[in-house]
């Protein structure tokens, strides 16, 4: 298998309490409801990326903290590190962290900490194809990306000109890609019509964190 077998997981969260998080949900269920589906997804993503790394062990992993006084908060001891994204949008944040992987590993794969249905094959699938000198990527249903990842910088263009957080977002970003291996697309959980099928996306086994992120949704 050509291509680097080592690469640098950088997972991007917010601290609750110093940023609001889950803000559409919390508006529709109540603050306290998304707080708990917020922290089910962290630990749920906490263990799906321990359990990548157990198996990968040329891989490591860092949590990406959006406000730089919270890098030292007890909830990101979890993963080998814990770093600030650093200032500007999330572009630029997450151009520091694909450049970081690139310089320390020679790739890099980028995932967000709220989609609890990622599982560690959806993790092997994007590390085989950083292996293999492919660029990855996991389409989100509303438009944007659960995941993305490369074993070379991409353009300036890519993270200056994506509109984030907007329904083109993946229809921008992925052309910078080249031709990706594309993972199976999810659902991000912003309000309460993406849980029915965010639950639906769970792949056995089911158990641990993951079981108590899917037996929230079932819940609500």
């Amino acid at each position: 298998m050509a291509g680097p077998m080592n690469g640098r997981l950088a997972v991007f969260t917010k601290t609750p309490g110093r940023s609001p998080v889950k803000t559409r949900l919390a508006a529709e269920l109540g603050e306290a409801p998304a707080h708990a589906f917020f922290a089910r997804s962290v630990a749920a993503v906490t263990e799906t990326v321990q359990a990548f790394l157990a198996t990968h062990p040329g891989w490591t992993a860092a949590w990406h903290v959006a406000e730089e006084d919270a890098v030292d908060d007890p909830r990101w001891r979890t993963l080998p590190a814990a770093v600030w994204t650093g200032p500007g949008d999330l572009g630029a944040r997450m151009a520091r962290a694909w450049t970081a992987g690139l310089a320390t590993h020679g790739a890099s794969l980028l995932l967000g900490a709220d989609a609890p249905q990622v599982d560690e094959g959806d993790l092997a699938e994007a590390a085989e194809a950083l292996a293999s000198g492919r660029t990855v990527l996991g389409p989100a249903t509303d438009g944007g990306f659960w995941l993305a990842g490369g074993t070379a910088p991409l353009p300036a263009a890519a993270w200056t000109d994506t509109p984030w957080s907007s329904p083109d977002t993946l229809r921008r970003f992925r052309p910078h890609l080249g031709d990706p291996v594309v993972l199976r697309s999810l659902t991000d959980v912003d309000t309460a019509a993406d849980i029915a099928p965010c639950l639906r996306a769970f792949r056995p086994p089911v158990r641990g964190a993951r079981a108590r992120a899917a037996d929230w949704l079932r819940e609500h």
